[in-house]
């Protein structure tokens, strides 16, 4: 779905075409921005998940640029407030502040990278470098009218916003929100895939992804999430702080058991008594995994004090972590195992449902505000996902090669696209585990969430006994839940 930009940028857009830039060859701030929105269109160091944010943002990043670097990447950023990610609007915030010198300002600019979500990294120093240098006056830039006709943006129409629902967002959109891109998003990828959320009548909706559990949580008490997934060791220490997210429990997502491994590249590393003085890649310090790993290895014997931790926030998966040694070990999940297991790159060392079988993993959360002002849009988009999942478990009991199977062919396009893996590796990596699925998203298992709250207090992360389910859970919400 497009960005809906508001008339205001639009409009200095055009003064900026009349408005030669400082810093540029014969060439006017518009100029520079469309250069810079043309290399993020084309590059591919641009994930897919923000390319559209990433190139709306180099589209009106410098319109208010002065002699002064101070100020103008905020005064873009806040009329894009709640339209595209935070994380892209930080780096717009603060893209002019990381210095183009590679000597004097580079140790600067590394220290100042600590601001920004790991995941924007890479990113955010290819966009400095080419912002910097990106001056000249050869014309070889898209035309203005391309962005929007290629669906990155629209113009807000003069009564839209007084018109639209407040429940929803400035786009006009309802956001499913989620901590990481791995295979359990693909439902959702699945029903915007097949128009599934607007052949149901319902408005557009946007994934986005907020690198960690903890940070999702913020995500939500922001106001930008109406619907997330999240898993229940962050969601319950978020119910046990001072200040409890504005969402509840309604139910689970499809994967609902622990189907998580512990991968290392190391063939001598074999067993978890083999990580003791190793370092293990967990995506975020407060995430799943990080209480996960810590549970594991104490049920192993071996003291987690002994073990580093080291969050990898967007590399989180990432067979190159393994690779290039910056961990020994990581937790990989579908469809990147059965990816590195195909190249000969990882080898599972331990699957964390051997260690708990009764489990509540994956958690379905609702925002307090569209509970109380859209509860029927809510349950409309819930129940989208779960046809979404039946679908999609049926699908994989059929013939791969089938070409009129419209799911499958679906999800032969979603595997290279998002998770960069073939069709074929994806199909394997979506098999390993579908026999245990949860494929009705009412279905909470109360015994696995205690089993999720037995091992942050034995760890002591909890006060008392935690959150009790009264108080994070909704499970009168939509229908009737079944409760195993």
């Amino acid at each position: 779905s497009p960005v809906v930009v508001p008339q205001e940028l639009i409009s200095d857009f055009r003064r900026a075409a009349e408005t030669p830039a400082p810093f540029g060859d014969r060439i006017t701030l518009a100029d520079h921005c469309l250069q810079m929105a043309t290399e993020v269109h084309q590059a591919e160091w641009v994930p897919n998940l923000y390319r559209r944010d990433m190139v709306v943002m180099a589209l009106f990043h410098d319109i208010y640029f002065s002699d002064s670097l101070c100020g103008h990447g905020e005064l873009t950023a806040r009329l894009l407030e709640g339209r595209i990610h935070p994380h892209v609007l930080g780096m717009l915030r603060n893209h002019t502040h990381l210095g183009c010198d590679p000597t004097p300002a580079r140790r600067r600019r590394d220290d100042q990278m600590d601001k920004f979500a790991v995941s924007t990294h890479r990113m955010l120093d290819r966009f400095a470098e080419f912002d910097c240098h990106a001056v000249h006056s050869g014309r070889d830039w898209l035309p203005f009218e391309f962005f929007e006709s290629e669906g990155y943006f629209r113009v807000e129409a003069s009564e839209e916003a007084a018109a639209r629902p407040g429940y929803l967002s400035p786009n006009g959109t309802l956001v499913w929100a989620a901590p990481s891109l791995w295979i359990e998003r693909t439902p959702v990828l699945l029903a915007k895939h097949l128009g599934m959320f607007e052949t149901a009548g319902l408005p557009q909706v946007e994934l986005a992804i907020t690198d960690g559990g903890p940070e999702l949580v913020r995500y939500v008490n922001d106001g930008h999430a109406h619907i997330a997934e999240i898993g229940l060791f962050p969601l319950l220490a978020a119910f046990d702080g001072p200040d409890p997210p504005s969402a509840r429990l309604i139910g689970s997502t499809f994967i609902q058991q622990l189907d998580h491994y512990l991968a290392a590249s190391d063939p001598t590393i074999t067993q978890l008594a083999h990580l003791r003085g190793r370092r293990v890649g967990v995506l975020s310090a407060g995430s799943c995994d990080s209480y996960l790993l810590r549970a594991m290895l104490a049920t192993a014997g071996v003291d987690p004090a002994g073990v580093e931790a080291v969050p990898l926030g967007g590399n989180y998966g990432s067979t190159l972590m393994l690779a290039e040694g910056h961990v020994d070990a990581a937790f990989l999940v579908e469809p990147t195992l059965s990816h590195a297991e195909d190249l000969g790159l990882a080898h599972v060392i331990a699957k964390a449902s051997s260690v708990y079988p009764r489990f509540q993993w994956g958690g379905l959360i609702a925002s307090d505000r569209i509970r109380a002002e859209a509860p029927g849009v809510a349950v409309q988009v819930l129940e989208v996902y779960r046809r979404a999942c039946l679908e999609l478990h049926a699908a994989l009991k059929q013939d791969p090669d089938d070409q009129d199977n419209t799911v499958l062919q679906a999800l032969q396009e979603i595997g290279p696209r998002w998770f960069n893996v073939s069709g074929t590796t994806f199909l394997k990596a979506l098999r390993r585990d579908a026999a245990t699925w949860q494929l009705d998203w009412r279905s909470v298992d109360l015994v696995g969430v205690e089993a999720c709250a037995s091992i942050q207090r034995s760890l002591g992360v909890l006060t008392g006994r935690g959150p009790s389910v009264g108080k994070f859970c909704d499970l009168d919400f939509g229908r009737p839940h079944v409760r195993r």
